[in-house]
């Protein structure tokens, strides 16, 4: 439960200070998914197939992606102030 509220509290922070993530950047960081690869190269059958076994959509999956990378930024935003 405290890891869900942190995961939030930062998602809050982030619209808070109008962090916004690239679709360039997210599409990238999803090709980047080590899972998403075959032989090194992006693979959009294995995307497609990981998608249906998690009922998830690819505009849900990419709002996943953006949330986090957005968490991420808070994160690093909050480190470099330390």
């Amino acid at each position: 439960v405290q890891g869900l509220i942190g995961e939030h509290a930062q998602r809050i922070e982030a619209n808070r200070l109008d962090l916004a993530t690239p679709d360039a950047q997210v599409a990238d960081y999803v090709r980047s998914i080590p899972s998403f690869q075959m032989g090194g190269e992006f693979s959009r059958v294995i995307l497609d197939q990981f998608l249906r076994q998690n009922e998830l959509t690819e505009p849900m999956l990419l709002q996943i992606v953006r949330d986090d990378l957005q968490r991420f930024g808070v994160t690093s935003v909050i480190d470099g102030l330390r």
